[in-house]
């Protein structure tokens, strides 16, 4: 009788099972094997020359290991110990199943120094996945949890409005992952405003847009709505810097003084958003001769007679346009009892209804409410 080493096919002469080979995805290492833990005789050199079952060299292998029953959490602790988990899992001290495969020293070994590798979810990848991030991300914070550490989120959400997500992401342990990093590039605020993030198996980063195209001009209407929470990614200072009257940061293009006129007129930028018409606007407008004097051939209408004829139309579209040249003075010379009592809304004009639903615009012009005594 010669006594040697038990070879598996002689195991799987009797011992057979239904598994399709020795490393199958559908084999149970645990009937044979004992965890990895608890292979004390295996040396460093001896767990690194394992051999890889071929389910591992998969392309999608990393973004679906995570066993789904005890039996195939079993099989993992044959080959790995807590160590082999942690150098990706930010997580993994509070993940049950990582957390029963138990340390191995000899794995740690082994894990010193290895890259971490992140591959991007299919979710990740789809148009506008940073902006619609914020659901996914309260509804299972855990599998945020397993690539990204605190950090990589407080680099955008610096303000409260995630505080409730962020306090179920982990912070880096030391020696631990440290998760996918995310830097903020905290520039002018352009167009789009990247963050870089590490692309898959790679060093280099990648530029993903966080705003949409012409965020500088269609970023209010935004803000306002509510349906972006600028908090979570900009300070009160990083808004201010734009919009304050002694605003380090340049909003308009060079020489805008010149052409701006035809952007304030078509709306493309509204100006009150930043500036006060009769004041701001008027001062200048005054320092440059255009400005009203009283007179109703100013330069700005190029001195057309009939322009006292066709005003109304043009105050009624942009009545701002007229406030950067008119005081109120200039419209209640004509258009009030006080001057030549010309009315300006025309035959027709509701002015009770209208005065019923807002009174207040009526002051605007009026000394009283019309109809009321």
């Amino acid at each position: 009788m010669t006594v040697q080493r038990a070879q598996p096919p002689s195991c799987l002469g009797c011992h057979t099972h239904r598994a399709t080979a020795h490393l199958a995805d559908d084999n149970r290492c645990s009937t044979c094997h004992v965890p990895l833990t608890a292979a004390t005789g295996l040396n460093d050199a001896r767990i690194a020359a394992l051999p890889k079952p071929p389910s591992h060299e998969r392309p999608d292998f990393a973004a679906h290991h995570q066993p789904g029953t005890p039996l195939a959490a079993a099989s993992c602790a044959t080959c790995h110990a807590r160590e082999s988990c942690s150098r990706c899992h930010v997580n993994a001290a509070t993940q049950p199943v990582i957390a029963a495969l138990g340390p191995d020293a000899r794995v740690a070994r082994l894990m010193a120094g290895r890259a971490a590798v992140y591959p991007v979810p299919a979710d990740h990848r789809s148009e506008g996945f940073n902006r619609t991030h914020g659901p996914v991300a309260r509804g299972n914070a855990n599998r945020c949890a397993a690539c990204h550490a605190r950090p990589s989120c407080t680099s955008c959400h610096i303000g409260a409005g995630a505080a409730d997500v962020l306090v179920r992401i982990p912070v880096a342990e030391q020696g631990g992952a440290t998760g996918v990093q995310l830097r903020l590039q905290r520039t002018r605020l352009r167009a789009s405003t990247p963050l870089l993030i590490p692309a898959p198996d790679t060093a280099r980063p990648r530029a993903v847009s966080v705003h949409n195209a012409n965020v500088r001009l269609s970023h209010g209407r935004e803000a306002a709505s509510g349906s972006l929470t600028c908090a979570t990614c900009h300070t009160r200072q990083f808004c201010s810097d734009c919009h304050s009257a002694d605003a380090p940061r340049r909003f308009h293009k060079a020489n805008f003084a010149q052409s701006h006129s035809s952007d304030s007129y078509g709306r493309e930028t509204e100006c009150a958003s930043c500036h006060n018409a009769e004041v701001f606007c008027r001062s200048c407008h005054r320092e440059s001769g255009l400005a009203s004097q009283g007179r109703l051939n100013v330069a700005f209408h190029n001195a057309t007679s009939p322009w006292l004829l066709q005003h109304g139309r043009a105050a009624r579209q942009g009545l701002q346009s007229c406030a950067t040249c008119h005081a109120q003075k200039d419209c209640m010379a004509c258009h009030s009892t006080l001057g030549w009592g010309v009315n300006p809304h025309g035959p027709g004009f509701p002015a009770e209804r209208l005065a019923s639903r807002q009174a207040t615009q009526c002051l605007m012009c009026h000394l009283q409410v019309p109809g009321r005594r």
